[in-house]
């Protein structure tokens, strides 16, 4: 068998190569679109994690100071960061009362 070379005037052959060069460039894309995909997915993920630590960890601070008799403003400063994190609970209805209480 002798070898040929290839003869790269040939529109044939241009066209090869060109396809080739597509299909391989489309499947780079379509590893890096997944992998950037997945790290935003994971980002977001990461970041309602987050949002929740802190909607627990205010719900531990408004607890505190119900427990330790804190001023109306400091309670209130507490419920609505709370709230502006998107915290939903119990909390509500211990928070209507204590303003029931309060009146």
């Amino acid at each position: 068998m002798e070898f040929t070379p290839i003869n790269i005037t040939d529109f044939q052959n241009w066209f090869q190569i060109l396809a080739f060069a597509l299909i391989w460039a489309a499947t780079e894309f379509a590893k890096w679109n997944a992998k950037k995909k997945t790290s935003s997915e994971k980002e977001l993920k990461q970041d309602e994690e987050i949002r929740l630590l802190k909607v627990g960890l205010k719900r531990l601070e408004y607890l505190s100071a119900r427990n330790h008799e804190n001023t109306q403003e400091v309670i209130t400063r507490i419920y609505s960061e709370y709230k502006a994190l998107g915290g939903n609970s119990w909390i509500d209805e211990d928070y209507a009362n204590y303003l029931k209480d309060k009146q």
